[in-house]
């Protein structure tokens, strides 16, 4: 039996359209809040001063110990607890908005004090993010029958205007409230408790035991293709989150105006995925999946390095590079991952788990590498975001091998 979750809840074998829009207005509000919530800590280590290189290693072990999670919450996603981790992982990653008076105070607490209480934010913000998304990734592929790439395209862009709008939303706020940023928890409160109370009772199908060596049996047919999936995805989102973490000081360093640095460029770079994804979605349902992901990957490769290696552009083209450059990376997501569900439907949350989270969390590291090798003035951030654009050639390599003979079409009985 599919679990549904929406502002009314309801259960269902097949889902009706009417249901399944339910189903993808519900969660993707909830996306939207999770993901915007949760992308505030590379804006505020700007604000706040913290030194690139200590910020980025509090990233990334909050991001590795957090987010890899996701499979183990996959597994138990998977056999009846969707409603409770989609609502209570919203929950936690509200949080966020406490980092706002650490950074704020992070002279009168000192250097200890205060990378250790951001660190425990961002974990507990991390984990939370690793309880929502296989839960909601499988609701919404599960019920999407041969759209799944077009109805994950549609989940998942709300989360990068969440992601887009995180670092000016949280700029803004920081700076009209002094730092006091809890106060932002009100709004993300309100959206969460009108979802939990809107929901009825869930009949699940808990009973079911969990059998962990019949998953990894079930799942060991496909371990190929999907260790390709898993390699592609760590990839292309080390290099979204490392361009994304160091954002401010790299227009800054290109001499890009306040209106960009102060969040307008990271909003440029994530809100191009939602622009891309829907339409690379249909051409992927339509055409192939795995020959939309090549072609995208090359052409996401090419404004990469349009971006990063030519320095002298005017703001209104550095914009539109921003746009395009983030659009195309952004858009391999959900190609990725609809492959990875469609080789194991009744292991979606597991599958999502380890392609949206544990990918995510290892690619994750991007974020103390970039700001490393920024500390290089040989480098610079422009050098270390060209530095980081190799890990584009392996993703490369194995998006044309998935494309011979479509590995990954095949479906685990």
């Amino acid at each position: 039996m599919r679990i549904a979750l929406s502002m009314t809840c309801s259960t269902s074998g097949a889902a009706t359209r009417g249901s399944l829009i339910k189903v993808l207005v519900g969660i993707a509000t909830l996306h939207f809040v999770v993901d915007s919530f949760g992308a505030v800590f590379s804006m505020l280590k700007y604000l706040a001063g913290l030194d690139p290189a200590k910020a980025g290693m509090i990233a990334t072990f909050a991001m590795i110990l957090g987010q890899g999670l996701q499979p183990l919450f996959g597994i138990w996603a998977d056999h009846g607890h969707q409603r409770r981790f989609v609502l209570f992982g919203a929950s936690l990653v509200l949080v966020a908005m406490l980092l706002g008076p650490v950074g704020y105070a992070a002279n009168e607490l000192g250097p200890i004090l205060t990378f250790s209480l951001l660190f425990g934010l961002l974990l507990t913000v991390r984990v939370g993010q690793a309880m929502f998304h296989p839960a909601a990734a499988s609701l919404i592929g599960n019920n999407s029958g041969l759209r799944r790439t077009t109805m994950l395209s549609m989940f998942i862009a709300p989360g990068m205007v969440g992601f887009a709008v995180a670092q000016p939303f949280f700029y803004w706020i920081y700076i009209a409230l002094e730092g006091q940023t809890q106060w932002g928890l009100i709004g993300g409160l309100l959206v969460v408790a009108a979802a939990a109370l809107g929901c009825q009772p869930l009949a699940t199908n808990q009973s079911r035991r969990i059998d962990v060596r019949l998953i990894a049996k079930q799942l060991r047919v496909i371990r190929g293709p999907l260790l390709a999936l898993f390699i592609i995805q760590t990839t292309t989102a080390g290099i979204g989150m490392g361009v994304y973490f160091i954002m401010p000081e790299f227009l800054e360093s290109r001499g890009q105006p306040p209106t960009l640095i102060l969040g307008g460029g990271a909003f440029l770079w994530v809100i191009g995925s939602s622009i891309f994804m829907l339409p690379v979605g249909l051409l992927a349902d339509r055409l192939g999946r795995h020959r939309v992901m090549l072609v995208t990957m090359v052409l996401a490769g090419v404004a990469y390095y349009v971006l990063v290696g030519l320095p002298l552009m005017s703001s209104p083209v550095f914009a539109v590079a921003l746009l395009i450059s983030g659009g195309l990376l952004g858009a391999i997501n959900p190609v990725c991952v609809s492959i990875g569900q469609q080789m194991a439907p009744q292991h979606a949350s597991v599958v999502s788990g380890l392609l949206m989270g544990l990918a995510w969390a290892v690619g994750g590291s991007s974020q103390w590498l970039v700001g490393w090798l920024s500390r290089f003035e040989s480098l610079g951030f422009g050098g270390a975001l060209a530095i980081l654009g190799a890990a584009f050639m392996p993703a490369l390599a194995l998006t044309c091998w998935l494309c011979i003979g479509d590995r990954g079409a095949q479906e685990v009985e």
